[in-house]
């Protein structure tokens, strides 16, 4: 398959299903009469009782034999082969992460789960946490690797879970949504088959009784724009679906133990059974993101959920149609279409959304000065920017470029610093400069911030000379120089960029020319020493600028500071304003 990564649909034909049972119903008419801390207790068992099969795995890395490419958004593949002679391979579609991250995969040795025997071998990849856009797929291959378990687990190897995988003769192969390890675990067929028989008397009447219950209305999102936190605010989000859909995954995952099993002892009805219990689980998952987010009327929070459950319910599809794996009678239903239909059309609706939140952050960024939501913003594009790459690849449209999109936001997010004030000289006489200046100041890519803190503004301002006045009555009495160039600077802080810091890399030119009568003379002014210098107070050596601390509110477009300091003889009195000029609407 050349492009296994074009799109799930085509990774989830390794599994090699054409058609499969149709599902148990997701949802019956039964009430669902458990409180929600009953529901999270029970699927905090399932959990408990898989770890039982699968306990966490303490490990060490083998970092001599790490290998790691950079993605660039092509096709990459990385391989390594670890101790145990075993080769794992990674194969990472088009367009499966936002933007160029090094991926790096370690073989692990010196396995030890409490049992005294653990996985065989196992591997590390990085950076952990890493969820793709485009799942990879994982192959591994060596000696009777298809008898063995291929297991996923967090990057100290726990919360182990088996992996949708397909396997046989000499090789493994699964989908990998998220990093951060993988094990080949050698699994005895008998004391597997007892687990296996164990977690289906346990949960199979459970997950019936679950279909048979009504699905309730999810809790609204309880997302907030404003001062939006990329890490803690992402996460609570993912927590937050996952936690929804918590059991039907888990039991499904609980039973995926007892089809792997059935399908080795090749009990075809009781695995066509137990697809048809997955497949109804799964599905019943799916309707409950959907009820959450109201794709058909969205709010402009939606995006951020729709966003996070479209990489929640790729994997999701990706356990629901490698389940008719399962199924050897090829009855009428096509999961493979099906699934293909329905996640095409779920991603237009999450790109939909997508859309009209990032309308709802520029307008209210640029018509209702509200800098709470310059951050989300920022959030924003980054997974309007990854939604586009699933819908191209998917073939649907994918909106505006990601250089329109990008201007967008700058143009929304354009201020203008201004300054004006006055350098006064008093020794025997007493000689005044007055200045102004103003520029406009746009964001620079993430790349050039000074920390992950901050957004940077950054531009040219354009000052002039307004007055020079002498007490000496034997001093050059007439300024030629009347304008300069310097650089503007702004700095806001994240979250909510309400602070921050405004200024200039100096309020003069560098030299100026006078009229004498012997004609034009040009000195040095001395800018450079009274900006690091008699502002030393107000100097930031990282801009190399003078910067005022300056205060935003929302549903106003300016700010201003007064800033003063003297030095002997020297007096520099500045005001420096901030003001919100979004440039013109490019939405249009």
């Amino acid at each position: 398959m050349k492009k296994t990564a074009a799109f799930i649909i085509a990774l989830l034909l390794l599994v090699g299903c054409r058609q499969a049972p149709a599902a148990y119903p997701a949802q019956g008419n039964k009430p669902e009469t458990r409180t929600d801390s009953e529901i999270a207790a029970d699927s905090l068992q399932v959990q408990k009782d898989i770890a039982d099969v699968f306990p966490d795995v303490v490990f060490s890395v083998n970092k001599d034999a790490a290998v790691a490419l950079k993605y660039s958004g092509q096709t990459a593949q990385l391989t390594v082969t670890d101790q145990v002679g075993l080769t794992w391979t990674l194969s990472i579609p088009e367009g499966a992460l936002a933007g160029p991250t090094t991926i790096t995969m370690t073989p692990l040795i010196d396995f030890d789960d409490g049992t005294g025997t653990g996985p065989k071998s196992g591997v590390l990849f990085e950076p952990s946490g890493l969820v793709f856009s485009v799942p990879a797929t994982l192959t591994v291959t060596g000696p009777d690797v298809g008898k063995d378990i291929l297991l996923y687990a967090d990057s100290k190897g726990r919360d182990m879970i088996p992996a949708a995988f397909a396997a046989g003769g000499d090789s493994a192969q699964a989908l990998m949504f998220h990093f951060s390890t993988a094990f080949v675990d050698p699994v005895d067929n008998e004391a597997m088959k007892a687990e296996a028989d164990r977690l289906y008397d346990k949960y199979y009447d459970k997950a019936r009784n679950l279909l048979d219950k009504e699905i309730r209305q999810p809790k609204p999102m309880s997302l907030k724009l404003e001062c939006f936190e990329a890490d803690n605010g992402l996460k609570g989000i993912k927590e937050e679906l996952e936690t929804l859909v918590s059991e039907e995954v888990k039991y499904a995952s609980a039973l995926w133990l007892a089809l792997g099993i059935a399908l080795k002892e090749k009990d075809m009805a009781g695995a066509q059974d137990l697809n048809r219990v997955i497949q109804g689980l799964t599905e019943r998952a799916l309707l409950k993101l959907e009820m959450l987010i109201c794709l058909d009327n969205p709010k402009p929070e939606t995006y951020f959920y729709a966003y996070q459950s479209m990489l929640l319910q790729l994997q999701i599809v990706g356990m629901r149609t490698t389940a008719c794996a399962a199924d050897s009678n090829y009855m009428e239903n096509d999961p493979i279409k099906q699934s293909e239909v329905w996640l095409k059309a779920f991603i237009g609706k999450v790109r939909a959304a997508g859309e009209y939140t990032w309308k709802f952050l520029l307008d209210g960024i640029s018509e209702d000065h509200e800098y709470r939501y310059m951050y989300t913003a920022t959030i924003a594009e980054i997974m309007l920017a990854e939604t586009a790459r699933i819908s191209a690849a998917a073939k649907l449209e994918t909106g505006i470029s990601e250089e329109q999109r990008h201007k967008q936001f700058v143009d929304a997010c354009t201020f203008t610093v201004y300054f004006e004030g006055t350098t006064t000289q008093k020794r025997d006489h007493t000689a005044v400069w007055t200045t102004s200046g103003e520029g406009k100041v746009l964001l620079q890519p993430a790349d050039d911030n000074s920390s992950e803190d901050s957004l940077v503004f950054k531009g040219t301002l354009k000052g002039t000379y307004n007055n020079y006045s002498t007490t000496n009555p034997t001093a050059v009495k007439t300024l030629l120089t009347k304008e300069f160039e310097t650089e503007a600077h702004l700095v806001l802080e994240l979250p909510c960029c309400l602070t921050g810091r405004a200024g200039a890399a100096q309020f003069g030119a560098d030299d100026l020319t006078y009229q004498s009568d012997d004609g034009p003379i040009t000195v040095p002014t001395g800018n450079n020493i009274i900006s690091q210098l008699i502002l030393a107070d107000y100097y930031d050596a990282l801009f190399q600028a003078v910067m005022a601390e300056v205060s935003l509110t929302p549903g106003r477009s300016l700010s201003e500071k007064k800033i003063d300091a003297k030095y002997e003889y020297t007096i520099v009195e500045y005001t420096i304003y901030l003001e919100h000029t979004p440039q013109s609407d490019s939405r249009q």
